[in-house]
């Protein structure tokens, strides 16, 4: 009598999860290569689904995993239409099996562990493939031993074999571009702030912030910012800062897109020096890990050419009560708008102090609150001045700037961070390392 590995129930249940789960990757499949990874289904911007499909683990030999996963699961429904009765089909369903499970466990690893971020699409499909390899070592288990014996030791080695060839080829092969540029030829229009719509620019919805994205260390060459208190101290002054003085200071003004959005050196927040020889311009949120990650890096680029580098950093919340160009799905960044909006009112009310408190918000990021911010932000600039800057509309018409020109950038790529390099190129991502951001931002002469 010829011994079959699946009978018909858990013949039809393995089949069909290969079809949901070669759904599902063919739909990741197709939004990884038309370049639309920030509007999938339940993520969008810089949440996480974004990050892990574009991220420095996405491929294998420069193709999307989602991809081998839609050969993997047709491999599997095609071989289980013989329910397994031959050798060779039994040995083919036992291998498919213990290597979705297995690639599935290397994944979340590397999720949780290396990434610490969790991409909702391809948990569902590991929880598919380690539910497949269930089914199908549940009925190895009822296998006479002898054909145990014919069946297990091959689909294991064969096993081994590909999940070495899959963690050494991720490792060690060639990496996936985890990043985006745009050149901005289109005809490109940044609308005027409208004051009156940008009064609640500051109000937010309760969601739970993104974890840390530790790519890069945050902390190298920068200052040790103190750690947030709990309550504030009061520095009474209602005196206009001295910077807000154009005396003060010769202007400089960086003008991109055919002079459709243009910066002055000084006017907003920017790290270096002011006659830096080369600026560039960053939109960031400070609840975003991708963000926290190229702040480090720029602040170690800063550090090592501290003449030639200077960053104008806008912040530009990723939260839909104050940014109205998020996505529908996308998720929203808890405390964005309070804390883009605090950091912009430290700027204005004390340039000097805005350096501590922008390092200060990505150190402790995911574990900052508006309160907490506040009050540090008080203990740098003081009560009196900071509710001073409070009346100022140079705070919400500059965030509504920001927001804007992420409408317009986003038509392209909707990933944050984004980095203004030269007039008309962008770049929205991140880079896999420094090397590699060095040769973006700094080309050689």
């Amino acid at each position: 009598m010829t011994w079959t590995l699946l009978d018909s129930k858990h013949r039809i249940a393995v089949q069909a999860i290969s079809v949901t789960a070669m759904l599902m990757a063919g739909y990741l499949v197709f939004m990884k290569w038309t370049g639309q990874i920030t509007n999938l289904i339940g993520c969008g911007g810089d949440a996480d689904c974004a990050n892990v499909l574009g991220g420095r683990w996405s491929s294998w030999l420069l193709i999307p995993i989602s991809g081998w996963c839609l050969v993997a699961y047709l491999v599997l429904f095609t071989t289980s239409t013989t329910a397994g009765r031959q050798r060779w089909s039994q040995c083919a369903i036992v291998f498919m099996g213990l290597l979705l499970a297995t690639a599935a466990i290397w994944f979340m690893f590397l999720q949780i562990a290396v990434e610490q971020q969790l991409c909702p699409w391809c948990i569902v499909l590991h929880a598919l493939g380690i539910s497949a390899a269930g089914i199908i070592i549940h009925g190895l288990s009822k296998a006479p031993l002898h054909h145990r014996d014919r069946i297990l030791p091959p689909a294991f080695a064969m096993t081994v074999l590909a999940m070495f060839a899959l963690v050494t080829g991720q490792i060690w092969g060639p990496l996936p571009k985890t990043y985006q540029i745009s050149e901005g030829s289109e005809a490109t229009t940044f609308e005027s702030p409208d004051t009156e719509a940008i009064s609640t620019a500051a109000e937010t919805q309760p969601c739970n912030p993104p974890e840390d994205f530790k790519q890069t260390d945050p902390k190298a060459g920068v200052v040790e910012p103190t750690t947030l208190p709990n309550s504030s101290a009061d520095e009474p002054s209602l005196e206009l800062p001295a910077h807000l003085d154009e005396t003060s200071f010769t202007p400089r003004v960086l003008r991109y897109f055919g002079g459709e959005l243009e910066y002055e050196v000084g006017d907003v927040p920017f790290l270096g020096k002011k006659d830096a020889e080369v600026f560039l311009v960053k939109y960031f949120d400070y609840t975003c890990h991708t963000c926290r990650d190229l702040h480090g890096a720029l602040d170690q680029l800063l550090e090592k050419y501290p003449d030639r580098l200077g960053v104008v950093v806008i912040p530009c919340p990723l939260n839909r009560s104050c940014n109205s160009y998020m996505r529908p799905g996308a998720k929203d960044h808890q405390y964005a708008c309070e804390l883009a909006t605090l950091g912009l009112k430290v700027w204005r009310a004390d340039p000097e102090k805005f350096v501590e408190f922008h390092e200060a918000m990505f150190k402790h990021q995911g574990k900052v609150t508006p309160a907490k911010a506040e009050a540090f932000a008080e203990t740098l600039v003081g009560k009196d001045k900071l509710n001073n800057v409070s009346l100022d509309l140079w705070v919400p018409e500059t965030l509504q700037k920001a927001i804007n020109v992420y409408g317009v950038l986003s038509r392209s790529n909707g990933r944050m961070p984004k980095l203004l390099i030269s007039e008309k190129r962008v770049m929205h991502g991140l880079p896999q390392n420094l090397a590699e951001l060095e040769g973006l931002v700094l080309p050689l002469p």
